[in-house]
């Protein structure tokens, strides 16, 4: 019924309603600010073609929600539009959609999966964060950045390619992504952030690119799978913890470029690290007790 909702200006504020299935009426260009947050019993919606954008918290907490269509023309979802939809188990984002907010999708723990379309250059922070059936995504190669927390908790995540495009990943971008087998890290990432991959238990192959020079702190924490890594040459910084409770890793090899290293990056009892004699690595790895072989053995 048209009384339910809250319209001024094409952009609908509120909608007060209690029905199960709704259609926004025609001629709506904006789901405002928390229009339909918290609605409990909305099961379903139509979005009409009119509209351009769903604010932000538009649909926040809309546990029942299981069926949204999003029309080709919007070009923004805006942050945590769909957080906490318990039930949407699915999503069509039309190709029109140039930016979506952060958290837009935190825990959605029924999402499965998920197709971002090419025109988004960004994942933002905690995006899919705690969804935890989210067994695949598609991430388009218009993409650079992956935000914090992006995809922490998603247990349910065993693959992603990440565009060659990407130059950041924020921190704690994949942690907890428990069935996470391999990833490939691309060409241009600078840094490893503090606890991009932590906790993921399954995680077996990595592969880091030369253009890193920084592993933050508790990159690899808890990476129990993983049974081999080799640190790439022009790495000058490991940070604390870092490979801290890697029980399959037996050793590392760390490059003579590397010229920091913060306390336990390499675990307690700490694995052996594979390295030049004579390096900044080697010495450092003396001071501490850490076990080392020289690098020849690493073959």
């Amino acid at each position: 019924m048209l009384e339910s909702f809250e319209i001024e200006g094409g952009i609908l504020r509120r909608y007060r309603g209690d029905e199960a299935h709704v259609v926004i009426p025609a001629g709506v260009t904006r789901i405002g600010e928390s229009a339909f947050e918290g609605c409990e019993v909305l099961a379903s919606v139509d979005i009409p073609g009119s509209v351009t954008e769903i604010g932000d918290e538009a649909f926040r907490c809309c546990h029942a929600l299981a069926s949204v269509s999003i029309p080709e023309g919007v070009a923004r979802i805006g942050e945590a539009a769909f957080a906490g939809c318990w039930s949407l188990a699915s999503l069509d984002i039309p190709s029109s959609v140039t930016e979506i907010g952060d958290g837009a999708f935190r825990c959605c723990n029924t999402l499965a999966s998920v197709v971002i379309p090419d025109g988004v250059n960004e994942i933002g922070s905690e995006m899919f964060y705690g969804c935890d059936a989210l067994a695949s995504v598609s991430i388009p190669e218009s993409v650079t950045r992956i935000g914090d927390w992006a995809f922490d908790s998603c247990y349910a995540l065993a693959s992603v390619s990440i565009p060659e495009g990407v130059t950041e990943i924020g921190h704690d971008a994949f942690a907890w992504c428990e069935t996470l087998i391999s990833i490939s890290v691309p060409e241009g990432v600078t840094v490893i952030r503090y606890g991009v991959f932590m906790g993921c238990t399954g995680l077996t192959t990595i592969s880091i690119p030369g253009s890193v020079t920084e592993i933050g702190e508790c990159a690899f924490w808890g990476c129990t799978s993983l049974a081999s890594f080799s640190i790439p040459e022009g790495v000058t910084e490991i940070g604390e913890d870092a490979f801290q409770s890697c029980k399959a890793l037996a050793s590392v090899f760390v490059p003579e470029s590397v010229i920091a290293i913060g306390e336990n990056a390499f675990g307690f009892p700490p694995l052996t690290v594979v390295c030049p004699e004579d390096s900044y690595v080697h010495r450092y790895c003396e001071y501490h007790d850490i076990p080392t072989k020289p690098k020849l053995i690493w073959q």
